[in-house]
Formats: C-alpha cells, sequence, structure tokens
C-alpha cells in the first residue's frame, strides 16, 4: 500500500537493485572508465545475451522438431550463440568493437536463416530490432547509426523480395513455420521490452547514485564549514567583549 501510495503521488522510489552476480554478468568485458561508455557496453553485453537466448532457444526447438532435416540451421543457430556470448571480448579493443560485432553477427546469420526458412517463417522480424543499435552508440554516432541501421533495412528489403517464401530447409514443413513465426513475434517483443527496461533502469540508477554523491558532497562541506563558523563565533564575541571592557 505504501509503494503504492508513493506511486500515486508520483514519489521517487528507489532503483531496483539487480543480484550481485548479474550486475557482474552484464559488466563483462568492460574496462573504460567512462561513465557513458559503460553505460553503452552494458547495454551492448545485455543485448549480446539477449540474442544468445533467442539462439539457444531456436536451437532447442529445432533440434527436437528435426535435427537431421535442419542440421544448417541448427549449425546457424549454434554459431550464433558462441558469437554472442563472445561480444564481450572486443570492449577491450575499442568502445564501439563490441556493439559493432553484436551487429555484423545478427545481419549475416539472420540473412542465412531468413533464406533457409523462408518468409513463411517471419524470422526477418528480427531485422526491425535494428533501431535498438541507439543505446549502443549514441545520438552522437548518428553516422555510425545509420550506416548500420541502412544495413539493415537494406537486409530486410532484400530478403522480402529476394527470399523464397517457403525457404530452402523442409521447404514442405508448413507447421513448423506456422510455430517459427509466433516465437519470433514473442522473442522480438521480449527483446525490445528487456533492453529498453535495462536502458532506463541503467540511467536511473545513474543519476540516483550521482544525486547520493553530491548529497554527500554537500553533507562533508558543511561539517568541514561548521567549526570554522562556530570558531568565528567565538572570536567575534570575543572582540566585542574585549571593546565593551575596554
Amino acid at each position: 500500500m505504501t509503494r503504492l501510495r508513493d506511486l500515486v503521488r508520483g514519489q521517487r522510489t528507489p532503483a531496483i537493485r539487480l543480484p550481485a552476480w548479474l550486475d557482474r554478468l552484464i559488466s563483462i568485458g568492460i574496462v573504460s572508465t567512462d561513465e557513458l561508455v559503460i553505460e553503452r557496453q552494458r547495454c551492448v553485453n545485455v543485448a549480446a545475451f539477449a540474442v544468445a537466448a533467442t539462439a539457444l532457444s531456436h536451437l532447442i526447438i529445432n533440434g527436437f522438431h528435426d535435427f537431421h532435416g535442419l542440421i544448417l540451421v541448427n549449425a546457424d543457430n549454434a554459431l550464433m550463440l558462441a558469437v554472442s556470448l563472445l561480444v564481450p571480448r572486443p570492449h577491450r579493443i575499442g568502445d564501439y568493437a563490441g556493439g559493432i560485432a553484436l551487429v555484423l553477427a545478427v545481419l549475416f546469420g539472420q540473412m542465412f536463416i531468413v533464406w533457409s526458412l523462408g518468409l513463411a517463417s517471419a524470422l526477418h522480424i528480427y531485422y526491425t530490432l535494428g533501431g535498438a543499435m541507439l543505446f549502443f552508440f549514441g545520438v552522437e554516432n548518428w553516422r555510425l547509426f545509420l550506416t548500420l541501421f541502412g544495413l539493415y533495412v537494406l537486409a530486410l528489403v532484400l530478403a522480402l523480395n529476394l527470399a523464397p517464401v517457403a525457404g530452402l530447409v523442409v521447404p514442405e514443413d508448413q507447421a513448423f513455420r506456422d510455430m517459427l513465426s509466433s516465437q519470433a513475434m514473442i522473442n522480438t517483443a521480449a527483446i525490445i521490452a528487456a533492453l529498453i527496461f535495462y536502458a532506463l533502469w541503467d540511467r536511473d540508477r545513474a543519476r540516483m547514485e550521482r544525486s547520493a554523491h553530491r548529497r554527500q558532497d554537500r553533507d562533508a562541506q558543511r561539517h568541514v564549514r561548521g567549526p570554522h563558523r562556530f570558531h568565528r563565533g567565538c572570536a567575534r564575541s570575543f572582540t566585542r567583549g574585549g571593546r565593551r571592557l575596554s
């Protein structure tokens, strides 16, 4: 009831605290000391783990459905899983190396999947996540963003106009493609929600930490000024008392 009352009144509540192990996992591979770069690289890591989870889910479903018939698709998903888990390593090379690596891996890996399973699987919907690259690079790097986003738009247009409807792998299995279509839409919605939630949470957490540091600095300055004011007040009292006696 107290939390609900605070929300109704518009009062701020403390940011959600992540478990220590999850916070360390999100920060893996990050060596930068720039607060803005750290925030963006953490977003890249969250996206990389989301891609890995998506690839693993497809790998499991495909494996149970028809492992041998979908062996090439399974190999691509396994490769995407491995590459996504290695994305934090390039953070040591440059501020945006990890983000670029993830974007290109999804770009080319997904193109193979779309052509293999066709437009009927609706797996090309993952290209609509290209706008999330803004979380990786920021508005000030708009040239880099537009270049990579343009590649995603181009890949989507090519897939829509050239990719086979039934795909090149087990084209007769329409029921499987219907299931993949539903899974892809759910995954896309979940990835978008996870990225937006984390980006807003991390920014709110950083803002609250800066506010706490400022309060600590103000309190420290008050403690330092307090004794000086007391001594100055005593000195003035003694001076006035001396003047009266004289």
